[in-house]
């Protein structure tokens, strides 16, 4: 018999649930709502914008924004890019998919990297320079700056991978229970169908899709699997953290955040130490006069001081016989021996303070940085005053904070010849303020240099100098 063969375009709808179609499979490692706008994390190759430590300028790796199903690759590219080099990680970020945050920890281990909290802050590009670019893998400049640094979700997956674990003072690290988002899509399809007349009747010999429309998307979320929290505690049991760390998660619901203290940072070995960025760049270029003291994780017997550096020794060349000039504009970082020094109350809540002491190498004037939190978290500084007294006469206060919402640090500069007088007296008073009708209750506390700070005498003798050596 003979075949006629007809060619037909149809038009079908039709509705594809999750279970069927496999562009809308369920979300579920996403700890905030999908809706959430994300922003990709950018990882790179990033070098030390200092230009006086050449050709030996500290270099690491910067991994920063919301981690997503495309960032393991990316992390492999980079790390293909440092080669041999064990460069440190700088991570700051807020989160994002958990299986993705395991897959990157595992290469971080791997690799056997330290990780920091810290923000990178990229130089700007010179317009003139078509080679830099936002997103480019090497190539860029730039600074480490811990405040405010974050490390929250599922990126604490990265800082468990590091083999030593960072957490400056004035960085945040935060966990909560998994969240899972179930999405269903429904599509109008367009297909191209080939008919053939087979014994008198028209039967469809081919069909191919040409079009597919989204007509409709809900999502909603769901009861994380109890296999989702046995993956991850599996996972922090290979990388070392202690099993607390699973109870904790679990006391944040999806929609908060718990951030951890000093106390758990330790006992659940989410940290070291508290090096900062900045110290490990200082001293990988050989500008903090060749010290390699490693800080260990804070203890109240057990002060720590970070100008500590990673101990690898192809990471740190010899000091240079005098300092460099542009050294002026560097900083060397002291902190109190704990994240608890307490001072005040906030909404009814016990507030801690952080304490950090700063010199901007070749000025007159000691930097120090009060960053106040609760059990929550950190807290406005917005009205808040801080202060500083040294024995009984030298004060100082910062000035009031106006920014509405602002969780800035408040700053107190003193001068050297004034802080060099705790050689004497030996007795810090820090309080805390705020002005009238506000929800903070003030706090004042006095400190004993020597059991908060390491070694008040390798301190002043930084500081104050020749002063210090005729004691």
């Amino acid at each position: 018999m003979s075949r006629a063969l007809l060619v037909l375009l149809t038009v079908i709808f039709s509705v594809l649930s999750i279970a069927t179609a496999a562009p809308a499979k369920p979300i579920k490692s996403k700890p905030n709502n999908p809706a959430q706008t994300m922003d990709p994390m950018h990882i790179a190759i990033v070098r030390d914008h200092s230009g006086n430590c050449e050709p030996n300028c500290a270099e690491w790796i910067m991994m920063q924004g919301d981690i997503v199903a495309g960032t393991p690759p990316l992390l492999k590219r980079v790390l293909k890019l440092a080669g041999k080099r064990k460069l440190p990680v700088f991570v700051n970020s807020r989160g994002g998919k958990v299986e993705a945050g395991i897959t990157l920890g595992q290469l971080i281990r791997a690799n056997h990297l330290d990780v920091t909290v810290s923000k990178t802050i990229l130089d700007p590009c010179d317009p003139k320079d078509r080679k830099c670019i936002d997103n480019a893998l090497t190539g860029r400049k730039g600074s480490p700056q811990s405040y405010a640094s974050e490390c929250a979700s599922s990126c604490a997956f990265l800082l468990a991978a590091g083999e030593a674990r960072h957490v400056p003072y004035t960085a945040f690290v935060g966990v909560h229970q998994f969240t899972n988002y179930l999405t269903t899509t429904r599509y109008m399809n367009t297909y191209l169908r080939r008919r053939a007349l087979v014994n008198g009747h028209v039967v469809v010999v081919n069909q191919k899709l040409v079009k597919q429309k989204v007509i409709s998307q809900t999502t909603e979320k769901v009861a994380t699997p109890k296999s989702t929290y046995d993956r991850a505690a599996r996972y922090f049991s290979e990388m070392g953290i202690g099993d607390n760390i699973n109870a904790i998660l679990q006391t944040a619901s999806p929609d908060s955040i718990h951030w951890l203290n000093g106390s758990e940072l330790s006992s659940t070995h989410m940290m070291t130490d508290r090096q900062d960025g900045i110290s490990q760049v200082l001293a990988i270029n050989g500008e903090l006069g060749g010290k390699t003291i490693l800080a260990s994780a804070p203890a109240p017997s057990a002060p720590s001081v970070t100008i500590s550096v990673p101990t690898e020794p192809v990471l740190v060349p010899p000091a240079p016989a005098s300092p460099p000039p542009a050294a002026a504009t560097r900083t060397k970082t002291y902190v109190s021996a704990d994240s608890d020094i307490p001072l005040g109350r906030y909404r009814g809540n016990d507030v801690t303070v952080d304490v950090t002491i700063h010199q901007h190498l070749g000025t007159p004037a000691v930097i120090v940085d009060f960053t106040p939190r609760d059990s929550a978290g950190p807290i406005p500084t917005m009205n808040l005053i801080a202060g500083v007294q040294i024995g009984d006469q030298h004060r100082r206060e910062s000035p009031p904070n106006i920014t509405a919402g602002s969780f800035q640090s408040l700053t107190i500069p003193v001068p050297v010849d004034e802080f060099c007088t705790l050689r004497q007296t030996d007795v810090l008073w820090l309080d805390l303020r705020a002005e009238p009708g506000g929800e903070f209750e003030e706090g004042k506390i006095a400190l004993q240099t020597e059991s908060r700070f390491m070694t008040a005498h390798a301190i002043l003798a930084d500081i104050c100098g020749q002063a210090q050596a005729t004691k």
